[in-house]
């Protein structure tokens, strides 16, 4: 098996969430499944069957984040070779050809991406067509709509 790649912030971040996930969470769907029990019969107990529902995927949600945690190798930023080119873990400021909007993008691993955030999965069509160019160079991504073009302007590690 192949370790998921993912950055310190990513890996901290994930494991707080796993932290929760089996110490609050766990807790709160516990006291769900009490309270339901209370209020009667189990079998004919909408309640009680929609809060073991919530804790079956509870459960399966801490099984996933605890075996990609598992099998993830963490890149620091001390790791990553800084030769100009985007590699997994830097950031890259990038232009738009057709709008001439410039966004950046933190290269990082599948379950820490956020778009939103600036956040994408090394996995993505961006990051594998942005990844080992260097600044100056332009990329091609196929997209649902078509073929986007994007300038590389500037490559950046923490």
């Amino acid at each position: 098996m192949e370790p998921n790649p993912l950055t310190s912030d990513g890996y901290e971040k994930l494991s707080k969430e796993l932290f929760l996930l089996m110490n609050k969470n766990r807790m709160e769907v516990a006291k769900e499944i009490e309270s339901a029990r209370e209020n009667g019969s189990l079998d004919e107990n909408d309640e009680y069957k929609c809060a073991k529902e919530k804790q079956e995927r509870l459960e399966n949600k801490i099984i996933r984040l605890n075996e990609y945690l598992s099998a993830s190798q963490i890149i620091k930023g001390s790791d990553i070779i800084k030769n100009g080119s985007v590699v997994f873990g830097s950031r890259v400021r990038i232009m738009d050809c057709d709008t001439e909007e410039e966004k950046i993008f933190k290269i990082v691993g599948v379950l820490e991406s956020n778009v939103s955030e600036g956040q994408i999965s090394y996995q993505s069509p961006l990051a594998r067509s942005l990844m080992g160019k260097l600044a100056g160079e332009d990329v091609e991504v196929e997209v649902p709509s078509g073929v986007k073009y994007w300038d590389i302007l500037e490559v950046l590690y923490d």
